[in-house]
């Protein structure tokens, strides 16, 4: 696909084919996989491109979405802003829906997004997000424009903003060209976009602040490339603040200058041809799944019910009432072996945090020796100094248990979960088939596959790793601020070993003293990432269960008004086999 019509042409004919394959199933009894289906419809009928626009604060995140609103609608300052997620969606006049933490959504004025956006002090709103409708020409196209908060300034905005990168289709990191590329970003590029399977833009802004330079554009332009020449063809150098005024006095050739222009150019470029396919690949795929499930499934089972007498179908019933009973067993013990295995995957993951807090003294002590205070700096200075060093070491520290431990034992234990599952989903079929009586085809591809990438076990082990940090830093802080050794440090005088030692013993104390509130957040949030899992699995069971039931009730019905439906099913066979020709040729577009 080339253009964003094209897109919405095919999203438009697999919607349709998705809906009609949804009636036809109903037809034959699949009135559980029918309503999944629509749901899987509607949903990819709204189903705009996501682009995130991250970075650390003083970037110009914000000022980047106004340059391309042509106002100043996002608020901007100096300090940590923008802290809730903001959507940016099309609409014909300009107007907000505040999502609250608590309660329902409700509209809002333009006027007054900074108050439900905007950072005040250190506290953000108590909102979850905010979708800003603009009648921008960008959002027409079906494109949200998210702004996200500042990473590295908060550790749970933070992960806001990596929960969304996980549902975007490209993100767009704001770099500074006034600033050189920063340890934490660095970090932020290796563990989370190297991983991600989505178009990464790094946007050098400010670009204004060097374009007169030779020798600064030479400089940074061989530092970018230095540090980012895995995303060659995606680093663009932009000014946000004169694509900004540009865009407010309608200046052509300002605007042009910026390098804003291009830039929209190339997003909408790698949209159409490298993310529109994907979009449409899984719904297209569960609909011809499900095609497949109406032809050698539900339409067989139709035809033999059909030919029962009532007494018969009324005698089967009652038959069916136990057997389904011992497949919604089977349904919950597939439940509990997978809260087995996460269990067991948390387990791995405590006793790695366990390593790190054990070598967590000897570590910092080695650490610590290297650490010099600046010169002629007052007490509050050399105090703010040691509490950026032992944050800038635990953040470090933690990133790499992410990267070596945490990730690698979510990916070792969801491979084991995925052949358990496998081995017991095969059990689950052929009880459906026994209770069937006939030789049904169903679905043997990797129960997984549409939930779960190798992307996520890094993108957890990253999460959980900043939420040991959140959680922790300050407790440590608090510890590590009564020590008689940070006040010798805080006066100038040296430290001996014993000191050293104390200063790192206090650090261990502080993590000790949160393991069961770390313990209990990082269970919800590898609970959290296992929904979809878990849903996936349940529904699957579900829909056969219930769809065994339904057909033979429709079958009874169509008996007792005397109903011949030979030619029913057979219509709805017929048009299924079309439908998933027609699938195949949309995959072929695709």
């Amino acid at each position: 696909m080339q253009t964003f019509k094209e897109y919405r042409q095919i999203r438009e004919r697999s919607v349709a084919i998705i809906n009609e394959i949804a009636a036809h199933l109903r037809t034959l009894g699949g009135e559980t996989k029918a309503t999944s289906l629509e749901m899987t419809a509607n949903t990819l009928a709204k189903n705009d491109f996501r682009i995130i626009f991250c970075g650390e604060f003083k970037r110009g995140k914000s000022t980047l979405i106004n340059a391309l609103l042509g106002q100043k609608s996002l608020p901007m300052k100096v300090a940590p802003c923008t802290g809730v997620i903001t959507e940016v969606k099309y609409g014909q006049e300009p107007n907000i829906i505040v999502h609250p933490l608590k309660g329902e959504a409700f509209p809002g004025r333009i006027e007054d997004l900074r108050d439900y956006i905007a950072i005040q002090g250190n506290d953000a709103p108590e909102v979850s997000r905010v979708e800003l409708f603009f009648p921008l020409e960008l959002c027409q196209k079906g494109i949200t424009l998210i702004d996200s908060p500042g990473l590295n300034e908060d550790w749970r905005r933070t992960q806001t903003s990596l929960t969304e990168l996980n549902k975007a289709d490209a993100v767009v990191m704001v770099l500074s060209c006034e600033m050189a590329l920063s340890r934490s970003e660095m970090d932020f590029i290796e563990s989370r976009l190297l991983h991600q399977k989505i178009g990464s833009f790094f946007v050098w802004n400010r670009y204004d602040a060097v374009w007169n330079d030779d020798q600064e554009i030479a400089a940074l332009r061989e530092r970018s490339q230095s540090r980012l020449e895995q995303h060659d063809g995606l680093v663009y150098y932009l000014s946000a603040r004169e694509a900004l005024v540009a865009q407010i006095r309608k200046d052509e050739a300002r605007l042009l200058k910026s390098g804003l222009p291009s830039f929209v150019d190339s997003l909408e470029q790698f949209l159409t041809t490298k993310r529109s396919n994907i979009k449409l690949l899984a719904p297209l795929k569960e609909a011809q799944k499900a095609a497949q499930y109406g032809i050698h499934v539900l339409s067989p089972r139709a035809y033999t019910l059909q030919k029962s007498s009532l007494i018969e179908l009324q005698n089967e019933e009652i038959a069916l009432q136990p057997r389904l009973q011992a497949l919604q067993q089977s349904r919950k013990d597939l439940q509990e072996l997978i809260d087995e295995s996460i269990e067991d995957i948390l387990n791995d993951t405590i006793e790695a945090l366990d390593h790190f807090i054990s070598m967590l003294a000897q570590e910092v002590c080695v650490a610590s020796e290297a650490v010099s205070l600046p010169q002629a700096s007052n007490r509050q200075e050399r105090q703010d100094f040691l509490t950026r060093w032992y944050h800038q070491w635990l953040r470090n520290a933690l990133g790499k248990v992410a990267v070596d431990a945490f990730a690698p034992s979510i990916r070792q234990g969801f491979s084991e979960l995925q052949d358990v599952l496998n081995i017991e989903r095969t059990k689950f079929h052929n009880q459906i088939r026994e209770i069937l009586q006939i030789e049904i085809h169903l679905d043997t591809s990797p129960l997984l596959d549409s939930v779960w990438d190798d992307s996520i076990p890094q993108f957890v082990a990253t999460a959980m790793a900043l939420l040991i940090y959140g959680s922790s830093a300050d407790t440590v802080s608090i510890h590590m601020l009564g020590l008689g050794a940070l006040r010798a440090w805080i006066a100038g005088t040296a430290i001996d070993e014993l000191e050293q030692i104390k200063f790192a013993q206090a650090m261990v104390d502080a993590l000790k003293s949160k393991r069961a509130a770390l313990i209990q957040e990082m269970r919800n949030h590898l609970e959290e990432h296992c929904t979809s899992m878990r849903n996936e699995i349940d529904n699957e069971m579900n829909e056969l269960i219930l769809d065994t039931k339904k057909q033979l009730d429709i079958a009874i019905a169509w008996q007792e008004v005397h109903t011949e439906p030979q030619e029913q099913i057979a219509d709805a066979l017929h048009n299924l086999k079309r439908l998933h020709t027609d699938l195949s040729e949309l995959f072929d577009d695709v």
